[in-house]
């Protein structure tokens, strides 16, 4: 609850933290820093063996078949994947995002 009924007493610390973040580039409190947690490493590790063994394992048998119209069509579908998942990251850039309420565009344009 607000003490003074209009929030400038809330407002005014909140604008004191980001002044001083502009000014510096550093927030005045001391960094928290998490101390490091095996569980995240273990995880990612545990689901890289689950789902890579099956396809490694795919891969290889692949290649002992020996046919060139199934690596070739493998080869494929795999540069198809890469190529998509490139353009769904490319879809989210920065640079290629709107630029409704930039205020140095709306200067600019005038």
């Amino acid at each position: 609850m607000c003490s003074g009924g209009d929030g400038i007493d809330v407002v005014l610390p909140v604008d004191a933290f980001q002044e001083e973040y502009y000014r510096t580039g550093t927030y005045p409190a001391v960094p928290v820093v998490p101390p490091r947690r095996p569980w995240t490493l273990l995880n990612w590790l545990f689901w890289a063996l689950l789902l890579l063994y099956p396809l490694f394992k795919l891969l290889i048998n692949m290649i002992n078949s020996g046919s060139s119209l199934t690596l070739a069509s493998f080869a494929f579908v795999i540069v198809i994947a890469s190529v998509g998942v490139r353009w769904m990251i490319a879809v989210t850039e920065i640079n290629k995002g709107s630029t409704y309420g930039n205020n140095d565009n709306k200067q600019k344009q005038k």
